[in-house]
């Protein structure tokens, strides 16, 4: 979703080196905090140890959630012939960085949906465990609300068609299959300029800061295209 910056450390996930940016520790710290309410009494301090803990838990499991999207893009494009080089976690979640040229717009389709249908189907197994397994203690309850909504809620608005969303680049590619490239940038830009202002309104309105934020600057990514 955003490019690199500066990698703090990386590791190997399988075959494929993650690299850990800069500014992956503000989405931990910004979401984790937020989610962190899910496992800890109501009134309870944010410097208190047991939050803390929690908001530390938060941003292990969101990683984990963008872990699962980002491989699913590099399982699947490895499959439809892309060449993935790394894969990246940072203060906008992650991406999965590959050289898919030549690769047909249908093919290309495939391995941006399959990021948010590894997510979906990560979400649903939590959902399923959760719903199956009835009354569990406060924190793993909470733990597990949080798998459910950063895999189900993240993905489907991931799908949302506006750059640099999965959604933006699903919808060109789709449009590509019928559609000269050129054309079906400009219109999927324009998509993507009407979704990013619609949602910068709702997120507004509904004090959804973060989201606010990444709608904005969608609609600034969105818009490049009709300037060129």
């Amino acid at each position: 979703m955003m490019g690199m910056s500066r990698p703090i450390f990386q590791f190997q996930l399988g075959r494929y080196p993650v690299l850990v940016d800069i500014t992956a520790p503000l989405l931990w710290l910004l979401v984790g905090s937020n989610m962190s309410a899910w496992f800890v009494p109501a009134g309870t301090s944010a410097l208190d140890p047991t939050a803390l803990g929690a908001m530390l838990v938060a941003g292990v499991l969101i990683t984990v959630s963008v872990l699962v999207h980002e491989l699913g893009h590099a399982i699947v494009g490895e499959k439809v012939g892309a060449r993935i080089d790394h894969i990246a976690l940072t203060g906008m979640g992650g991406y999965c960085a590959s050289t898919d040229r030549g690769l047909s717009p249908g093919r290309r389709l495939l391995m941006v949906l399959a990021g948010p249908g590894f997510g979906l189907l990560f979400g649903l197994i939590w959902l399923g465990l959760r719903i199956g397994l009835g009354e569990v203690p406060e924190a793993f309850a909470g733990a597990l609300s949080v798998l459910i909504f950063v895999n189900i809620f993240w993905s489907l608005f991931n799908l949302l068609p506006m750059a640099p969303l999965d959604g933006g680049s699903a919808l060109r590619y789709l449009l590509a299959t019928r559609l000269p490239m050129a054309k079906a940038v400009r219109i999927s830009a324009v998509i993507g300029v009407v979704c990013a202002a619609l949602v910068a309104m709702w997120a507004l309105s509904s004090g959804q800061t973060f989201i606010f934020v990444m709608s904005i600057y969608s609609g600034f990514l969105s818009v490049q295209p009709l300037r060129r």
